[in-house]
């Protein structure tokens, strides 16, 4: 009796798993390209964009750029006519935004309806009691000690941001490595012994550097937010490159940020590294411009575990009649050198 009951309930499960199946049909055919423009504004730098036409997902072609396009950027009521050079869809204008620019980007295709964003240059951000320090960490390195001897630098790097209170405001942390300093190399025969030594100035690429931050006020406002998969997040932390959030939790006042900056230092039989130079850039952002982002990450970030059980992210848009972002932003960069113990 035991076994019947079994094999009915088995029955039942496949019933039911098979009734959750759907079929979703679409016609191959139907492979219209969309105008795509893409372009972020960012006060006092050169404006440009970028135009190509969509590509249909089961397409492996290389995206085609445009570049027979009229395209017009209006500030503030004052039209700039775009140039083009080579045959990659880019345009651009010789006008450098300023805060407080109101732009409009028009692009005017043959055969094809006007497509336009629009978009606002954000205010310049206010930053204030900078501070910076540093500790030599070999304990907690990131690389494995029995492969060489290394160590960690973590730059301590504190600043005060003051919120504006009369709107909403949408921010980006960004850090990067640049210009770290590195000397003694040593050029080998191929017997293995030294035949020159030399002291000269390399410099490392410029490159994403990641930091810590644990502030509930920023990162529970922020995109970078667990799942339900995410047991081991700890609230109110984050460890990236790359931190989005707003002022939900901080509107109106001078909020003190604290990163924890690693700077992995490698010292082997080559080379020597003697000083780096860390650019933190905090960023205000058009509240397009941050949904964008956001919504990119959620989609680059997402995994086979979460998909399965989630609809797919659709990436924001500001384009009329076409894909793609006009995005605005403001930069204050702030550099902090770091002596190599």
């Amino acid at each position: 009796m035991k076994t019947f009951r079994y094999i009915i309930y088995l029955f039942a499960v496949v019933i039911c798993f098979a009734s959750c199946e759907k079929v979703v049909e679409f016609d191959e055919d139907e492979t219209q390209t969309l105008v795509v423009m893409n372009a972020c504004a960012q006060a006092d730098s050169s404006f440009s964009a970028k135009l190509t036409y969509s590509r249909f997902f089961l397409d492996g072609s290389s995206f085609r750029p445009i570049n027979d396009a009229q395209v017009i950027l209006n500030v503030n009521g004052t039209d700039y006519n775009a140039t083009t050079s080579g045959q990659k869809g880019e345009y651009s204008v010789l006008y450098k935004p300023q805060p407080g620019d109101s732009l409009t980007l028009r692009a005017l295709i043959p055969g094809r309806d006007e497509v336009s964003a629009s978009a606002k240059i954000p205010s310049r951000l206010t930053i204030s009691d900078i501070s910076t320090s540093h500790i030599y960490d070999s304990a907690n390195s990131y690389y494995d000690p029995s492969w060489y001897n290394v160590s960690d630098n973590i730059i301590h790097f504190k600043f005060k941001l003051h919120d504006r209170a009369d709107e909403r405001n949408y921010y980006r942390i960004h850090v990067y490595y640049r210009d770290t300093l590195i000397k003694d190399e040593y050029y080998y025969n191929y017997n293995g012994s030294i035949s020159d030594t030399v002291t000269d100035t390399l410099y490392r690429q410029q490159s994403s550097c990641e930091f810590k931050i644990i502030d509930p006020a920023i990162i529970n406002a922020s995109t970078n937010l667990g799942d339900i998969f995410d047991e081991g997040v700890e609230t109110g932390s984050y460890e990236g490159s790359n931190l989005l959030f707003t002022d939900e939790r901080i509107n109106g006042h001078n909020h003190e940020i604290h990163l924890a900056i690693n700077i992995p230092y490698l010292y082997c039989n080559y080379l020597r590294m003697l000083h780096s130079y860390v650019e933190v850039r905090v960023e205000s952002i058009s509240r397009d411009y941050y949904l964008y982002l956001a919504t990119k990450e959620k989609q680059m970030n997402g995994n086979e575990l979460t998909a399965i059980f989630s609809e797919p992210v659709r990436i924001h848009c500001n384009v009329k009649n076409g894909l793609g972002i006009l995005g605005a932003s403001s930069i204050t960069c702030v550099p902090a050198r770091v002596i190599i113990k």
